[in-house]
């Protein structure tokens, strides 16, 4: 996105980088969980995995009125630059959420605890009465 005014030129180029983006794109969605579970590991993935949604759901929530509104002011090149410059920065993201995960993981005991006070305790045996009723 951040190449897209330089190389964009023309039609061809244009068509030459959607089909490259479409080709790209859905391997690296399907590829998301695979990743976060193998930075983060399994136990917290389903959180790590909705901060990861809740990002992409601001960015599709805010993206096109924010860019809507700096192609009307400015210009497309303008646009697609900060466009860029945001999927850049998400990668800040990414890096404090693996700080924070590795500082947690330094903690002595920190998930283990956090497990063992969320066990539902296990239901024990019921003795059974074995005489016959009739």
């Amino acid at each position: 996105t951040l190449l897209l005014p330089w190389i964009g030129r023309d039609l061809v180029s244009l068509i030459a980088w959607s089909v490259v983006y479409g080709l790209c794109i859905g391997p690296l969605i399907a590829v998301i969980s695979v990743v976060l579970s193998e930075i983060f590991g399994t136990e917290v993935l389903p959180l790590y995995h909705g901060c990861s949604r809740t990002g992409v759901g601001l960015g599709t929530f805010c993206g096109p009125p924010l860019i809507g509104w700096l192609v009307e002011s400015s210009s497309y090149h303008t646009a697609f630059t900060v466009a860029g410059g945001f999927v850049l920065s998400s990668q800040s993201f990414l890096a404090l959420l693996l700080f924070v995960d590795k500082k947690r993981a330094c903690e002595p005991n920190a998930l283990q605890e956090e497990t063992e006070s969320n066990d539902v305790p296990k239901p024990t045996a019921i003795p059974r009465n074995r005489t016959n009723s009739l």
